[in-house]
């Protein structure tokens, strides 16, 4: 079973992130308990900022549902989206794909690493691409 960190390993592990970008995610992942895949599919019109919650469009097998999420994720979206998403950005994503991420960014770390070459194809060390494996719209 997953261990539930305390409000004090949250906060240190946020504060530990060099990033809005990177808070947003996985305060995402941590608050909302929204997967990866998620979280990098979320639209700007999927922030539901009065009712504290996200609209996942494309959850897992398929299926939508409506997320309560701490106001603390909120704050961090909104810290990224005035400081470090670009002005330019053609797309309604919210996390634009890795590619216009700052290398090393948390949606990079969260992926287990290719380390073991004698890792099955399915199993522990195994990296998919993210274009493919969220199964989001690209």
């Amino acid at each position: 079973m997953p261990r539930i960190l305390t409000p004090a390993e949250v906060d240190t592990l946020t504060g530990a992130l060099r990033t809005h970008r990177d808070r947003a995610m996985v305060a995402a992942m941590l608050l909302g308990g929204l997967r990866r895949c998620e979280v990098l599919g979320l639209r700007l019109e999927d922030l539901r900022v009065a009712e504290r919650r996200v609209f996942i469009a494309h959850g897992k097998g398929g299926h939508q549902r409506l997320v309560p999420i701490s106001a603390r994720f909120f704050e961090h979206v909104a810290a990224y989206l005035e400081q470090e998403r670009p002005a330019d950005a053609d797309t309604d994503i919210v996390f634009p794909r890795a590619e216009a991420a700052p290398a090393g960014s948390a949606v990079e770390r969260v992926r287990p690493s290719t380390s073991s070459s004698t890792a099955p194809a399915d199993g522990p060390g195994w990296r998919t691409p993210p274009a493919t494996s969220c199964g989001t719209p690209a």
